[in-house]
């Protein structure tokens, strides 16, 4: 269990989720040995290097800013929320050693508000996230994502009251499916032209 420090004051969500916006400080976390805050411009360099890495050249290729200043504008989007509304949202954080401020990685949150039908009753909503890490290869194997995950869904899973969860992981990344697998999750059919599969964590929805 890792401990994470937080404001005393939480953002009003009234009824989340989707309506409000949390603080940049309700979204910053200290693990024991990170701090995960949402991404900065300042960050756009470190994150541009860790995309570019050749050991991640399977990455969407349209996920990765052309430039370091493209990078930038994506983080400064979002910082400010810009892209945020009432069915979708995404949110991205820098993950940094507490102890030299490096860079370790990335991690994105898209939090999605749906129906689902059902045959005989009436839809029923659906509001899921989908986590997704991008840890440098230099620090792989250590824990930082699980670390930093566990920050983010402790604030995020009861704050938006998520009822789904989902996460997207390398077809070749057995050490993570190992896990995930043990503690409950199934994998869904197929998987994404760049080698990721979907893996419901859990799936808490009337059906």
């Amino acid at each position: 269990r890792f401990t994470i420090d937080r404001p005393a004051e939480h953002a009003t969500l009234d009824g989340m989720p989707f309506n409000g916006e949390p603080t940049d400080d309700e979204l910053t976390f200290v693990t024991e040995r990170l701090t995960v805050r949402p991404i900065a411009p300042d960050d756009a360099e470190d994150a541009y290097a860790l995309l570019k890495h050749p050991a991640l050249e399977f990455l969407d290729p349209n996920f990765i800013p052309e430039t370091a200043k493209a990078s930038a504008e994506f983080a400064e989007r979002a910082q400010t929320r810009t892209d945020n509304d009432e069915q979708f949202r995404l949110y991205q954080w820098a993950l940094r050693l507490n102890r030299s401020g490096e860079m370790v990685g990335l991690m994105s949150a898209d939090l999605r508000c749906s129906d689902r039908l059902r045959l005989q009753a009436a839809p029923v909503e659906v509001r899921e996230t989908e986590t997704t890490a991008y840890i440098h290869p230099d620090h792989q194997h250590n824990g930082y994502a699980p670390e930093a995950d566990a920050a983010i869904s402790a604030f995020i899973e009861p704050g938006f009251e998520v009822n789904r969860r989902v996460a997207q992981i390398r077809h070749d990344n057995t050490g993570v499916q190992s896990k995930v697998k043990e503690e409950g999750a199934e994998k869904l059919p197929g998987q994404t032209q760049h080698g990721y599969e979907t893996w419901v964590l859990y799936d808490g929805v009337d059906n």
